[in-house]
């Protein structure tokens, strides 16, 4: 048998597909080294180093854990979600929609980061 009759070849990428998860795959091996190197080199926490990213976008604000940033939080989970989880999953990406869109984006906003922060903000104790 030839060995290289068994592996699959994997199918060409759309422009948009090559950009998308590219760009994920570079987003996320760069968050990973901030987060680690940071760690390592001053002992500082990953939830500090995503805080200074979201810092860039909602300045101050994104250090309290305030309600902007449990709502970008939300709209990140929706991201992900909905541009790369289901588009791996077998049953394939959802056709997009305003009204979906907009429902989406709200219940991820208001059901998913505001929630979040709530209870983060109970968790932490203050130093």
């Amino acid at each position: 048998m030839n060995p290289s009759s068994s592996t699959a070849t994997p199918r060409p990428l759309s422009l948009s597909q090559a950009i998308l998860f590219g760009g994920l795959t570079v987003g996320t091996l760069d968050i990973l080294d901030a987060t680690i190197y940071s760690y390592l080199r001053r002992g500082t926490a990953p939830l500090r180093v995503l805080q200074s990213v979201a810092g860039g976008l909602l300045g101050k604000s994104a250090y309290d854990g305030g309600w902007s940033t449990g709502a970008l939080y939300g709209l990140c989970v929706y991201a992900v979600m909905y541009l790369v989880v289901l588009p791996l999953s077998a049953n394939g990406a959802i056709p997009f929609t305003w009204p979906g869109f907009v429902n989406n984006s709200l219940i991820h906003m208001l059901g998913i980061g505001m929630p979040s922060v709530y209870f983060a903000r109970r968790a932490v104790v203050s130093p």
